[in-house]
């Protein structure tokens, strides 16, 4: 027993300096503008200061959208059941008034730079009640252009494009805090690399 713990310290012994040297890992050569990129890439700080001026320039797009036309369009049916009143029955002929009808809208949108809301497009109802003869159907339509102009609160040129301009101004802020950050996380970075290599050429020096 003892002359086999013998043998087992003596083989490590032997090889544990080999060991050691083959799990030691081999030194690697990276330039300042390799370390800089890495940092770029991988570095989380640099990571959410690009997604906040990412997210800062969409808001800034979307608002420019304002002047974009849109499609709106709507479908709806309503039902209504009252009892008529004397008049009602002298004009309708039935103590109670039933209808049931389908009303479709679609229409094009757009705000213009003063303000204005355009708005063109129409309506169609299809009409359905107990004043028809059965087997009859009527509808009502409209087509045509209005015009929305705020004449107090948000009218102006000026009151139309105000978060556009609060967007914009936002997106540049953040591209300069951006900018700082980024700056400041690179001179570190760049300070580290300056110090390993002092490091380095004193450890050779020695």
């Amino acid at each position: 027993m003892i002359n086999r713990f013998l043998a087992l310290r003596f083989l490590f012994w032997v090889f544990a300096p080999l060991v050691g040297f083959a799990a030691t890992p081999a030194p690697i050569s990276i330039t300042l503008e390799q370390t800089i990129g890495r940092v770029v890439d991988h570095n989380l700080r640099v990571r959410a200061e690009k997604l906040n001026l990412s997210a800062a320039r969409s808001e800034a797009r979307a608002e420019a959208g304002l002047f974009e036309p849109e499609f709106v369009a709507s479908f709806g049916r309503e039902a209504n059941r009252r009892q008529n009143t004397r008049e009602r029955f002298l004009s309708q002929g039935a103590s109670v008034f039933d209808e049931e009808n389908e009303i479709s809208t679609a229409a094009i949108e757009a705000t213009l730079p003063p303000g204005t809301l355009l708005r063109v497009g129409g309506q169609t109802r299809r009409l359905s009640n107990n004043l028809q003869i059965t087997g009859n159907e009527e509808f009502e339509s409209f087509a045509g252009v209005n015009l929305t102009q705020p004449l107090l609160k948000g009218a102006g040129v000026k009151a139309t494009l105000a978060q556009l301009r609060l967007a914009t101004a936002r997106s540049e802020v953040v591209l300069h805090e951006t900018r700082r950050q980024l700056a400041a996380i690179l001179s570190q970075a760049e300070l580290a690399y300056w110090d390993l290599a002092r490091a380095v050429a004193e450890d050779e020096l020695r």
